[in-house]
This record gives C-alpha cells, sequence and structure tokens, in this order.
C-alpha cells in the first residue's frame, strides 16, 4: 500500500517535470531547430500515483507554442500547489497522532498509584 505522501511527492515531480518542460519550450521560442514537446503523465503502476510516461511534440509551428506553454506552466503550478499541500495536511496529521499517542501514555496515572 502507498501512503498519501508517497502519491503527494510523485505528483510533485510530476508537476516539476511539466513546468520544466513548457520553461525550456519558451525559451527555446522561436528557435527553428527546436521541437515544442509536452510530457505526458500516467498512472504510476499499481495506482502509486502519478509519473511521466512519456514527450510527444506539439502540433504546429515552432513559437505558436507559446499560449499553451503558459497554461502548462500556470496548470503545472497548481498542481505542485495541491500536491504540497496534501504533503503539508499529511505532515500535520501524522504531527497530531504522535502527539496523542504521547500524551496518551504520558497522562496515564501511573501503577505506583494506590
Amino acid at each position: 500500500m502507498f501512503s498519501t505522501m508517497d502519491i503527494a511527492l510523485s505528483g510533485m515531480n510530476a508537476a516539476t517535470t511539466r513546468l520544466n518542460v513548457a520553461a525550456q519550450n519558451i525559451a527555446d521560442d522561436g528557435s527553428d531547430n527546436t521541437t515544442p514537446l509536452r510530457a505526458n503523465l500516467t498512472t504510476a503502476p499499481g495506482g502509486a500515483g502519478v509519473q511521466v510516461d512519456s514527450y510527444s511534440s506539439l502540433d504546429g509551428h515552432p513559437g505558436d507554442s507559446l499560449p499553451t506553454d503558459l497554461v502548462a506552466l500556470k496548470t503545472s503550478q497548481f498542481l505542485y500547489d495541491a500536491n504540497a499541500a496534501v504533503v503539508r495536511t499529511s505532515n500535520e496529521m501524522l504531527g497530531t497522532l504522535i502527539d496523542t499517542l504521547v500524551h496518551s501514555f504520558t497522562d496515564r496515572p501511573s501503577s505506583d498509584s494506590p
């Protein structure tokens, strides 16, 4: 079984890859010898999150992909932020669980009490 943290981290990694690909497309915009790419995401084996499956070329001519790349940048940011929120929430929940367990053991009356 995969943890929520593992799944969210895979989403953050995939979002980072998509962001990097879009940024590279923007940096190469207008170059004649480059083909804009797209990072294709798929479910990881066993449903353990998401992964980059492949890269494919965007249809059209170099320089035509700027609007698509700008949307990809923003989408990647949203994906990353959403997965980071899951990591933070999971961390907070784990911290609360540990605090509860520690308090349940430290707040017990000792067996030495009459």
